[in-house]
């Protein structure tokens, strides 16, 4: 079963998205929500910070496949940001003497199995899979 919505590039777009997700997991039976609302969340967010400057929507496709879950975040009219190329944060340093940023994408690559990154004509698409427990 794979559903794909677009939604406005815009923060206020969470709710609808969470809701998009929420709605399709419960469909396939997927009750560990937590780690996946995070991963999208953080992508998401990162794809409209990143890129406000242009107007186009950010697709969302969800899909599961026997104990596969796999979603696309794209992003048209795009720079390029590879998120597998972002450092981890280093942990163990003091948190005042941390460098800002990377957490987030940490987290998503800690809650997710594997994190892809394509980039094509402008085109930036970022690809959560996930093996789900039975």
């Amino acid at each position: 079963m794979r559903r794909e919505k677009s939604f406005t590039k815009n923060l206020s777009s969470l709710d609808e998205v969470f809701a998009f997700i929420s709605t399709y997991l419960q469909h396939a039976n997927v009750t560990d929500v937590f780690p996946i609302h995070l991963a999208v969340e953080e992508i998401f967010a990162n794809m409209v910070r990143y890129n406000s400057q242009n107007f186009s929507d950010i697709v969302i496709s969800i899909e599961k496949s026997g104990k596969t879950l796999r979603i696309h975040l794209s992003d048209e009219q795009a720079e390029p940001f590879d998120v597998t190329k972002v450092k981890s944060p280093e942990l163990n340093v003091p948190l005042p003497q941390r460098k800002v940023g990377g957490l987030g994408l940490h987290l998503v690559k800690q809650f997710v199995d594997q994190v892809y990154y394509e980039y094509e004509n402008h085109h930036s698409i970022v690809i959560l899979t996930k093996t789900l427990e039975t």
